[in-house]
């Protein structure tokens, strides 16, 4: 079905560019320098075309130069090498590129990256945490996926990294994930989803995801948040009203926090196979450097979001700087 296609198509690019509006807005006000692991892929470079379109980035491109070049030129591409982009030689000893583009993260050569076509997630995850490491406070990473329906955006958590994450880990990538959710214009209203309603429930998970809520209203007393709460509860304002009435959360949750991977993971794939929804992700949290993680799924379209929530992430990585610094980007150029 072509024509199904093609209107799918349509409107995946329409309706994820919309929600990526101010996320493409925020990149293009102060373009990083993005490293790209798998460089010499037909996928990396149309989508590398377009981040040198947006103008949202300098891309960085690890492989071989002359692959690299030969295959923009078959492509009918329009960036050049050495002007729009950048390309880099991969190293022999290195198993995998991106350790490699880890590397020259933390070396300070590039601003942020993104890999994860080839091989599997976690392989990725494990050689990015040892050469970056997580940032100041935060204990474990956490991967993000969005969807978008007719109904709304919607934030799913933690999608990919943490098995049975604890209180403290519940607690930091809520508040994490609450951050990012800021970035795309929304207000976030992250629910702690629970099997029950009931706050004291007496289960393992139950008592985690309590605690959990308590650290996080200690840490941001005025995020709008709700647990232990049941998804059909925390989606309908209506229903929370009868069975909560003191529920802090207005309108319907769109952060969801899950007490465990597999029912973020089941959870996400369900919602993306059933209520034609458009993914975006996913997002890692977490890091000490802008990095997001790529699957053999990918399209153009998520590469080039992916990209733009770097650029972002870099961005406010060095604003803290500055500001810890006693000083802000304004500043120090007015000093210059």
């Amino acid at each position: 079905d072509v024509e199904g296609y093609r209107e799918q198509l349509h409107r995946y690019v329409f309706e994820s560019v919309l929600v990526m509006r101010p996320v493409f807005e925020r990149a293009k006000s102060a373009p990083k320098r993005l490293i790209y692991a798998e460089g010499e892929e037909a996928l990396t470079l149309r989508a590398v075309q377009s981040v040198v379109d947006e103008q949202i980035a300098r891309p960085m491109l690890i492989g071989d130069p002359a692959a690299i070049t030969d295959r923009i030129h078959q492509m009918g591409l329009r960036m050049r090498p050495e002007v729009d982009i950048d390309l880099i030689a991969a190293e022999r000893d290195d198993e995998h590129s991106s350790q490699y583009a880890a590397r020259l993260v933390n070396e300070g050569r590039a601003d942020g990256m993104i890999c994860g076509l080839n091989d599997h997630l976690r392989v990725h995850l494990d050689h990015i945490i040892q050469q970056l490491g997580l940032a100041p406070g935060v204990r474990q990473a956490a991967a993000m996926n969005i969807v978008i329906l007719k109904q709304g955006v919607y934030f799913i958590c933690d999608t990919g990294v943490t098995a049975e994450p604890d209180s403290q880990q519940l607690a930091d990538m809520t508040l994490l994930a609450a951050e990012v959710v800021k970035r795309f214009g929304m207000t976030p209203r992250p629910a702690l989803l629970s099997h029950s309603n009931d706050s004291s429930a007496a289960t393992p998970t139950a008592e985690r995801l309590s605690e959990a809520l308590r650290l996080i209203r200690e840490r941001d007393p005025a995020l709008q948040i709700d647990g232990n709460i049941r998804a059909d509860t925390a989606l309908n304002e209506q229903v929370r009203h009868v069975i909560r009435p003191d529920s802090p959360l207005q309108g319907e949750a769109n952060l969801f926090i899950m007490p465990n991977i597999e029912a973020a993971r089941i959870a996400y794939d369900l919602i993306k196979s059933l209520g034609e929804a458009v993914p975006i992700g996913p997002v890692l949290l977490g890091m000490a450097h802008p990095v997001h993680l790529l699957t053999s799924s990918a399209t153009v379209r998520r590469i080039v979001n992916a990209s733009a929530l770097a650029v972002v992430d870099a961005q406010v990585i060095e604003h803290q700087a500055n500001r810890e610094r006693g000083t802000t980007s304004d500043e120090a150029n007015e000093t210059v």
